[in-house]
């Protein structure tokens, strides 16, 4: 430090002709790089929590809460199928039902998916969420009447809006919203929230969901109406969150307002690389449209990305994770452990994914993406076949169902350290900017399409296959980690231009992976790959 000093000292005697070192002007040659640097700010924190706390808790609510009042629900169908049509409700046409309120829920998030383009691009983030929690909050007041309206109808139609409102402001918006008012440093970190507040949800729902709590014929629409409580309060703090410089930037043409707005998210002064980010975004904005969907199909020189989307995103929901989130109490009761121990089961088996998917966002930016997701899903595989195992001999020995307990936290730490938390964040590294919006879109119809299947056929491939079920779960899941290994590139890291040359390069070498277009010169400087940044 002396030796710098005096470096700072001679250089001062230079520029004033040979005049004596002012200690009181050390600070205008020494960096300050501790006021310079860009910092995670109490307000951005607070913003982004509560956007991905009442966005996504939801989400995981509904898994949770059909697992833990299955038995007073199923119950409360069979009284009013009876009040109906005086007779009484065989099983099967209960179960028939109960898929259907199950399904509602996934059915509605394709739906939300398509929503997130136009009421952003109309009302802007913030006022798009806050509309949307509010018609979580009314569906969930009529899902905790429909016991007093005698309606289980309401339910359906109660768990389909609820699914429109997390798949277009959980998993769509809020994670747009986050990576645009936290510092680049953080967004893997607060990317991960997404997952973990899905993850808590369930744990909620299925502590809540205890008989001794909620979870009985007295308190079940109690249990599914505090579903709306995320969506209450996110209408109490909106007008406490940050706007999003991005909006105010692209969508309002506030650069001044944007720039005040990032100093003050920042506690910095300089942010000038920041809204350079933003004129190239609006350069490229001005210059090339959006893609939608059906032309992100058409495009042969994304199509193998495309294609790595459709897989990855599929095999996240038909690796079976929901159906094992949502029969949970089915699956340890199928494996043979004791009825009064399943509830605590589940509990405990949703508290390690929760903890799981949190230990999990600092490992993103540590070991990568590919590998989380190929060992991801190999875990899943592995355990799947095991659970099989347990299943089928649970007879032969008093602690094979407990063995069975083991495999299904394997399942859920491996969904959680891989194909959780990688496959949105994967999807938006591996598109260029003006293709990504329709990427997400395609994404989320995909996961909410493979949730949509698991949760209708599981209950009959279960009832129909018994243990055995596992397998074709299990198939899936080592067949998207071997895709994952041969055909997708590590993205940590990489521009855009990067990652597309990766592919290209891997097509080479894994000619089975190849499509039909040919590999092309990737140009930097068009209009396509304009903005490589990820």
């Amino acid at each position: 430090m002396i030796e710098e000093c005096f470096e700072v000292e001679q250089l001062h005697k230079q520029q004033n002709n040979g005049k004596d070192f002012d200690s009181e002007n050390l600070t205008d040659f020494l960096p300050n790089d501790a006021d310079s640097k860009p910092k995670l700010t109490r307000w951005a924190t607070f913003s982004v929590v509560v956007a991905s706390f009442c966005g996504c808790l939801p989400y995981g609510y509904a898994l949770g809460s059909v697992n833990s009042a299955a038995v007073p629900i199923k119950s409360f169908i069979g009284s009013q199928y009876m009040i109906r049509y005086n007779t009484t409700a065989s099983q099967s046409e209960i179960d028939t039902i109960f898929v259907f309120i199950v399904a509602s829920f996934p059915v509605g998030g394709i739906c939300g998916c398509f929503l997130v383009p136009p009421m952003v691009n109309q009302f802007g983030k913030l006022r798009s969420m806050a509309y949307l929690h509010a018609c979580t909050t009314i569906a969930a007041i009529l899902m905790g009447l429909s016991e007093v309206m005698m309606s289980y109808e309401i339910i359906i139609i109660g768990r389909f809006v609820v699914g429109c409102v997390t798949s277009s402001a959980g998993t769509g918006i809020s994670p747009m919203y986050s990576v645009e008012v936290v510092p680049k440093e953080w967004r893997g970190t607060f990317g991960g929230l997404v997952s973990f507040f899905i993850s808590f949800g369930v744990f909620v729902s299925n502590t809540l969901g205890l008989s001794q709590v909620l979870g009985n014929p007295d308190h079940w629409p109690v249990l599914l109406a505090l579903i709306g409580f995320p969506g209450l309060l996110y209408l109490i703090c909106c007008t406490f969150l940050a706007n999003s410089p991005r909006t105010l930037y692209l969508t309002k043409g506030d650069t001044f307002g944007a720039e005040e707005l990032l100093k003050k998210l920042r506690n910095s002064d300089d942010v000038g690389d920041e809204m350079e980010i933003l004129a190239k975004e609006k350069r490229e904005q001005e210059s090339t449209s959006l893609m939608t969907v059906l032309e992100l199909f058409r495009s042969g020189t994304l199509r193998h990305q495309v294609v790595a989307t459709l897989v990855v995103s599929l095999s996240q929901q038909l690796s079976g994770l929901n159906g094992v989130v949502i029969y949970m109490n089915q699956l340890f009761g199928l494996a043979g452990v004791p009825e009064n121990v399943v509830p605590f089961c589940s509990i405990a088996s949703t508290a390690l994914l929760s903890f799981s998917t949190l230990g999990t966002v600092r490992l993103l930016d540590r070991l990568g993406r590919k590998p989380l997701l190929k060992y991801g899903f190999m875990g899943q595989a592995s355990s799947l076949i095991l659970l099989t195992i347990t299943a089928e001999i649970k007879t032969e020995a008093t602690w094979l169902p407990y063995l069975s307990l083991i495999f299904a936290s394997v399942f859920l730490v491996s969904f959680a350290v891989g194909p959780g938390p990688v496959t949105l964040l994967l999807v938006s590294e591996i598109f260029p900017q003006r293709s990504r919006p329709a990427a997400i879109t395609l994404s989320c119809v995909s996961i909410f399409f493979g949730f949509a299947v698991t949760v209708i056929v599981w209950p009959y491939m279960q009832s129909s296959m018994g243990g055995y079920a596992y397998l074709p779960f299990a198939f899936i899941a080592v067949s998207c980690a071997v895709f994952v290994h041969l055909c997708v590139p590590e993205t940590k890291g990489k521009t855009f231009v990067e990652t597309e040359r990766a592919f290209h390069s891997m097509q080479i070498d894994h000619k089975w992976c190849k499509g039909k277009t040919e590999p092309v010169e990737i140009n930097a400087n068009s209009p396509m790959h304009a903005d490589t940044s990820v």
